[in-house]
């Protein structure tokens, strides 16, 4: 094939696709039923057969969970994004080419090998912790500039980058029914957004990899370690100037310095007295979502006149699923996201103790001593199914792995 563009008509590609997405986990069943529709029907074909040129997405506002702000996301067609996602997976053949400062959204370079390899920097509790972030990254990148960037990266494909740029440049979005203009930037809610913001940062990525600097980004969040104050006031400010040159913005509220011995956090792991744990900000976003799923169930539980353990099996069957298996696009399960790295279990059993407290609310809507004639064994019964023993379940599976590992390359 001339161009990865010619791999999107091809259907043993799109089956491929399909395996490739069930066996990782990626597709909950609803959505694998209309992937399989839609490659049975050849519905790529409806989109690509006048020359890949694709509509104007519908600019969205979505709630951003904890702070009652919104954020804009940008939706395509249905049969335009599974074409988008497709093509999101052929351009892995570009991973290489980013940098290893760079842990976002790639397959072998993952938040998690951050988080080890920032606990294997030498001397790490002795430095500096210096950790940025980026207001409204996707977005408010320049989208020229962004396009500029492609030469860079997709130098062998003509037709491929011709069509990326074409995308990026349209700045066109459907709001409230009407076409509008504006810089979209990486259009985040894209199947490509991942892609287009690893790219965009290159340039600062490899600045600090090039200055011996343990630097690590997944996508707009940023930390680095330095051994001194004066250093990270210096890279500090070095990072503000490359970001301001590239046409973003410093989102100060997130920035931090902290001093050996200090706590840091960072993708929602704590690092504290050389542990790496859940992070304080992941431990309330989960209690508050507990907290608000509890009392609405216990609201619907009221008005429908329900049995207590409805509600109850109800709640633990949907934390479940985001603790263990909830894999929608971009959202990985606690097990996926936190088991591969975490050193202690003191966070997930703070959350324990949180769900207990909340399951025993759904019988009396209120937190009294009472609440404890359902016992552990009762609630364990509904299904319930504790994240610390889960965590060290999983712990011993991959200790027997890495045994087999070990014993079969001998």
């Amino acid at each position: 094939m001339d161009s990865l563009l010619d791999g999107l008509c091809v259907k043993q590609n799109w089956l491929d696709f399909l395996a490739e997405k069930k066996a990782g986990g990626h597709l909950r069943p609803f959505e694998e039923r209309k992937l399989k529709k839609y490659i049975e029907d050849e519905g790529y074909m409806r989109v690509i057969q006048n020359g890949l040129h694709l509509s104007a997405p519908q600019k969205c506002l979505v709630n951003k969970l904890e702070t009652g702000k919104k954020r804009i996301v940008y939706r395509f067609a249905d049969d335009e994004v599974w074409v988008l996602k497709l093509l999101c997976a052929f351009l892995y053949k570009y991973d290489n080419k980013l940098s290893e400062a760079c842990y976002s959204f790639r397959k072998a370079h993952t938040a998690q090998k951050a988080i080890r390899r920032i606990m294997a920097v030498r001397g790490l509790g002795g430095k500096y912790c210096v950790k940025t972030d980026i207001h409204n990254y996707f977005n408010s990148i320049p989208a020229a500039e962004l396009a500029a960037a492609l030469d860079d990266i997709i130098d062998d494909d003509p037709r491929l980058k011709a069509f990326l740029k074409e995308l990026l440049l349209t700045d066109a979005a459907y709001e409230n029914g009407s076409l509008v203009y504006e810089n979209r930037g990486a259009m985040a809610g894209c199947p490509l957004s991942p892609f287009f913001a690893n790219i965009y940062l290159k340039e600062l990525d490899d600045w600090f990899v090039g200055e011996g600097i343990p630097f690590y980004r997944y996508s707009d969040d940023m930390v680095f370690f330095v051994d001194t104050a004066q250093q990270a006031e210096y890279y500090k400010n070095r990072l503000t100037q490359i970001i301001t040159k590239k046409g973003l913005e410093i989102n100060t509220d997130k920035c931090s310095v902290t001093a050996p011995g200090e706590s840091w956090d960072f993708l929602g792991f704590g690092y504290v007295n050389g542990r790496i744990d859940l992070s304080a900000a992941s431990k309330k976003k989960i209690k508050g979502k507990i907290r608000r799923k509890a009392k609405a169930l216990y609201r619907w539980r009221v008005k429908k006149n329900l049995p207590c353990e409805k509600a109850a099996k109800a709640l633990i069957k949907h934390f479940d699923r985001k603790f263990y298996d909830d894999m929608r696009d971009g959202d990985f399960s606690w097990s996926r996201w936190f088991f591969p790295v975490l050193t202690t279990a003191d966070g997930l059993k703070e959350i324990d103790g949180y769900m207990l407290e909340y399951i025993r609310y759904l019988y009396s809507g209120r937190h009294y001593k009472g609440n404890y004639k359902l016992s552990y064994a009762d609630i364990r019964a509904m299904g319930r199914r504790s994240l610390v023993n889960e965590y060290y379940k999983y712990q011993k599976q991959a200790a027997q792995r890495d045994l087999a590992v070990r014993t079969n390359s001998k």
